[in-house]
């Protein structure tokens, strides 16, 4: 993480054009949450990376934190089991998010 953000709006600050290619669903989709939420395209993007960009940094934060934390304490066996098992009953029940469960 470079700790890079998009800027913030103003008058001074210089855009450079990108050009994306999409599936056509793809870029329906995004219209679509951009319109509901009374944004541009390319407003809505920049609102998601910087989502990203502040998910990434809040979990470097909490990891940080744990690693300061204290003494570390081993976990036995039973215990990766039973994350394991309620990991699996999550994806099965269909609550789990991320790059496979995006639709796109």
């Amino acid at each position: 993480m470079d700790g890079a953000r998009p800027p913030e709006d103003d008058a001074e600050t210089e855009y450079q054009n990108v050009t994306i290619n999409v599936a056509p669903e793809v870029e329906e989709i995004a219209r679509r949450r951009a319109e509901a939420e009374g944004l541009s395209i390319a407003e809505y993007l920049k609102r998601l990376l910087n989502a990203e960009i502040a998910a990434e940094e809040e979990l470097e934060a909490l990891a940080l934190e744990g690693l300061r934390s204290g003494d570390p304490h081993e976990a036995p066996l039973d215990y990766w089991i039973d994350r394991h098992r309620r990991l699996d009953e999550r994806l099965s029940e269909g609550h789990a998010t991320g790059p496979g469960k995006t639709g796109l």
